[in-house]
């Protein structure tokens, strides 16, 4: 299988006691148990002056001889790495030359340290052993190291994607030099840990301000994407939970909704952004048991209970690791038949359990030179088509008609007893463009089918021929050619499966073609 590179995902708050490190030590705890055992999960503990991540494993980490335990104070880390990187550089000759390959003489597994979960690695702070560890962190001059040597945290995030699936790095608070890297230049998603009050919301504002304006100056090419988690929410403070998500300007409370939204709209160039959706669906609710020590709530509570802390956790975790913008609209929609979901966004649908939901494309998204482009899965051309339609459909008080009428057999005859549900006018003809694919869902037997909308259009005179590629985890499985237009096909494991439809006239003299990302858990 070809290599994919990795995410990296910084978590990151102005102020501490909000909960971050909490959150990505769940948060990764359940990435690794979803993922292969050759996919590994980083997290890199860079709040060096107040380190602590490790604390949420204690007892949980596995020496040589695979026995559990606590970290060893002898155990290096990220700030040991570091020396060892420029010691390195200073004795190459000449000096404004670092080669690509710096991590390559390095052996890093020995600053790395594996935890009882599968497929879960810490990179600790460093070495807690000697009474050095403040000192070796007050004498390292990141801004001086980053001035002689520009290009090594950017090898150093590359050289990461190619070792991990994901990698999360738990950020210094405040607008440090440490913040500075671990917000602008490592990562490509940024969560925005926050607890609703002054301090920590107006922190978390200019630090999206600084970071994405840092990112759209440089040369990486990776975007930047923003993901805001307000944090400790006391649901039995109704008042004042609306006060200041929604605002109060009787008590001088712009709420944090409305000031997101606005530096969302400033940064990313949008023309309107509305947030309802995604603060309905993720938010850290305060449960005062967490309040003592470091237990991990995905490890002791059932991730189905929906009030459970653990469940919030694994819906905002499924987000960040998605392809979705916080901005975009998220529509509910009851499921009564068997309790199966359909999540998705623009081209990309996750058949998974639970609840259905279904997203709006965003009309525009920020690569890291700051021009807006397009999401590169939706075809120029039918942009606007899909959005009248889309908002023709949730507008309409017939919306569970229109969105899930009763299935029309294809010619092509399917192992499914019947389609549960389906999800209309996702895809256009490339060609036709006024007759949408229709993509139909047995989501219990992972059973999908495509029916194109214009094959009535396409007859003899037209000569229209469809080809549909299925691609699974980056690994073809094969090309199905036929002039009916539609496609019956089922999912026989789980994973990311690629359709592409393509769309031939003429004998295949005029061709186009367009695609839809299924994500089979």
């Amino acid at each position: 299988m070809e290599s994919v590179s990795g995410e990296i995902i910084t978590f990151y708050s102005y102020k501490g006691g909000v909960g971050r490190s909490m959150a990505l030590a769940n948060i990764a705890s359940l990435l690794a148990r979803k993922q292969n055992n050759d996919e590994k999960i980083l997290m890199v503990d860079w709040d060096l002056e107040a380190p602590g991540l490790h604390q949420f494993f204690h007892g949980r980490f596995l020496n040589p001889q695979n026995e559990q335990g606590d970290l060893p104070p002898e155990q290096l880390g990220l700030i040991d790495l570091f020396y060892e990187i420029k010691t390195r550089l200073e004795k190459k000759r000449p000096k404004s030359q670092v080669s690509d390959d710096i991590f390559s003489e390095i052996d890093i597994e020995k600053y790395i340290t594996k935890v009882n979960l599968p497929s879960l690695f810490l990179m600790p702070a460093g070495r807690f052993d000697g009474g050095i560890y403040s000192t070796r962190v007050n004498e390292f001059d990141w801004e001086d190291f980053f001035n002689r040597f520009p290009s090594v945290i950017t090898q150093f995030a590359q050289y990461l994607r190619k070792k991990f699936k994901y990698v999360l790095i738990d950020s210094r608070t405040g607008y440090t030099d440490i913040s500075g890297i671990c917000t602008s230049i490592m990562p490509e998603k940024l969560v925005t840990v926050f607890t609703p009050n002054r301090q920590s919301l107006l922190g978390i504002v200019e630090l999206i301000r600084r970071a994405t304006n840092y990112r759209k100056q440089s040369d990486d090419l990776h975007p930047l994407m923003i993901f805001p988690l307000p944090s400790r929410i006391e649901n039995a403070e109704n008042t004042l939970q609306k006060e200041w998500r929604f605002g109060n300007s009787d008590i001088g409370v712009d709420g944090y909704q409305k000031q997101l939204e606005i530096i969302l709209m400033e940064v990313y160039g949008l023309s309107e952004c509305n947030l309802t959706g995604y603060f309905d669906e993720y938010q850290l609710q305060y449960v005062p048991r967490y309040s003592y020590g470091e237990e991990l709530a995905v490890l002791s509570e059932r991730l189905e209970d929906r009030l459970s802390l653990a469940r919030s956790y694994e819906r905002f975790s499924e987000e960040i690791v998605g392809p979705s913008d916080p901005w975009e609209t998220k529509v509910r929609v009851q499921d009564t038949t068997n309790g199966n979901v359909i999540i998705g966004s623009g081209n990309t649908i996750n058949v998974t359990d639970g609840e259905y939901r279904r997203s709006k494309p965003s009309k525009r998204r920020i690569e890291p030179t700051g021009r807006a482009s397009l999401n590169p899965t939706i075809i120029v051309a039918i942009i606007g088509l899909v959005g009248v339609i889309l908002t023709a459909l949730i507008s309409s008080p017939m919306v569970e008609r229109l969105l899930f009428p009763t299935p029309t057999p294809t010619a092509t005859p399917t192992a499914a007893s019947s389609i549960n549900q389906m999800i209309a006018v996702l895809l256009a003809n490339p060609l036709e463009g006024l007759n949408p694919l229709r993509v139909n869902f047995d989501a219990s037997s992972s059973h999908i089918e495509f029916t194109d909308g214009s094959f009535t259009n396409c007859g003899d005179s037209k000569l229209c021929s469809f080809s549909f590629t299925i691609i699974k985890d980056n690994n073809p499985l094969g090309t199905i050619d036929n002039q009916s237009g539609n496609l019956s096909y089922r999912f026989s494991s789980q994973g990311q499966y690629i359709v592409t439809v393509n769309v031939c006239y003429g004998g295949a003299s005029i061709c186009a073609d367009t695609s839809v990302t299924i994500g089979v858990r």
